[in-house]
């Protein structure tokens, strides 16, 4: 990273082997997929500005050829064309919509994706990062600002797993450790939210975190707003699955009156992703009118195809 920083890119961003694989069954990102070069394990993109086309293109050659010395990778591709830069950020940004829409019961899970480190310790903080999820026998998938030093991890796990639930909290403490030592931040884009504000205090610190919490009674001293946010109750990630495995409200009724619940693979599927919109359309009357009404609208939705 500090060989690629020196030559003052705009950008660096992280697109890792997983999403890779999965573009491969998206119809679009096959099509822009086809400038990778073989099969690799991630890619480097890195973004440049400059006043004309000819100094662009200078300055790409420029970080080549030094990569190609230092034996940093073993393609550099330059993509210049308003066509050709388009096919690499739609691959990028396409990245956490195909995380979503993973299928099977374990999923790319979001509790430490928002870490970020200063840029010199990106490398050694990301190879003890690793560690401890194999450790926990998890892989993860990684992703975004590595020019800054935030890479969004998220470890593939199956929340249905009560071994895999008691993980969730284990990683995230040991993660927080790590993130404290290298002088870090658990929160560097998303916020910290519930599944965050239990570290807090390791983050800042006993003096700062005391006048986050006085901070928040002068503002809510009912405790209205988030209760365990900065009050000292917030004691491990908070996720859609229980014990019981049942759904956490009443079921929905699906697109032809079919009744679809929370931990339904249907559902699971379809959730955060595309595959959601046509059930997402049959389920919007449920909240304008009672039960028989929304089977009714439902019944009139046009299947999609």
């Amino acid at each position: 990273m500090p060989l690629l920083l020196a030559h003052a890119p705009a950008a660096v961003e992280l697109v890792d082997r997983i999403i890779l694989d999965l573009t491969r069954g998206n119809r679009d990102l096959a099509r822009a997929r086809g400038f990778l070069d073989g099969d690799p394990d991630a890619i480097l993109v890195t973004e440049f500005h400059a006043e004309s086309e000819a100094e662009l293109r200078d300055r790409l050659r420029a970080l080549a050829s030094e990569l190609e010395r230092a034996g940093v990778g073993y393609g550099h591709l330059p993509r210049v064309t308003a066509g050709e830069k388009k096919q690499v950020w739609d691959i990028r940004k396409g990245g956490l919509g195909l995380l979503m829409g993973m299928k099977g019961a374990a999923k790319p899970v979001g509790f430490v994706e928002d870490t970020a480190v200063p840029v010199e310790h990106l490398s050694a903080f990301m190879r003890r990062f690793r560690h401890i999820l194999s450790g926990f026998g998890h892989e993860a998938c990684y992703y975004g600002h590595a020019s800054v030093g935030c890479l969004h991890v998220r470890p593939i796990m199956n929340l249905k797993s009560e071994s895999d639930r008691r993980h969730l909290r284990e990683i995230s403490s040991a993660v927080a450790d790590l993130v404290a030592e290298y002088g870090g931040a658990m929160s560097a884009e998303h916020g910290d939210g519930l599944a965050r504000s239990e570290w807090q205090e390791r983050m800042f610190g006993p003096v700062l975190y005391g006048a986050f919490r006085e901070l928040k009674q002068a503002f809510d001293p009912h405790g209205i707003r988030q209760r365990a946010w900065t009050s000292g109750l917030a004691t491990g990630v908070i996720t859609r699955y229980g014990r019981s495995q049942r759904p956490m409200s009443q079921p929905r009724f699906g697109q032809q009156g079919s009744r679809l619940g929370a931990t339904d693979p249907a559902y699971q599927d379809s959730h955060s992703c595309g595959r959601g919109r046509a059930t997402a359309k049959a389920l919007i009357p449920w909240t304008l009118a009672g039960p028989r009404e929304a089977v009714t609208h439902a019944q009139r939705l046009p299947r999609q195809g």
